[in-house]
């Protein structure tokens, strides 16, 4: 089993995604990878790798509001048998 992440950051309005434009990457990770080396590698290709964020789980989403920029960050972490 590989672990795929789908990571994408757009821009917020009143702290809402707003989408006037996104960054999309999808990412493969070996099975039983740690969430905090599927966070540290996402940040790390959108350069914000050196940005404090807020982070909120719902389930197989993580949500990363970077401190100080109107962005967002969602971490879709889901299996896929390759």
């Amino acid at each position: 089993m590989t672990i795929l992440a789908h990571v994408e950051m757009t821009d917020t309005f009143g702290r809402e995604p707003n989408y006037a434009w996104v960054q999309r990457h999808t990412l493969r990770f070996p099975d039983g990878t740690p969430t905090v080396s599927i966070v540290k590698r996402a940040k790390r290709e959108l350069s914000m790798q050196r940005v404090p964020c807020q982070r909120l789980e719902y389930g197989d989403t993580i949500e990363l509001r970077p401190k100080g920029w109107a962005r967002v960050i969602f971490i879709e972490i889901t299996n896929a048998q390759i």
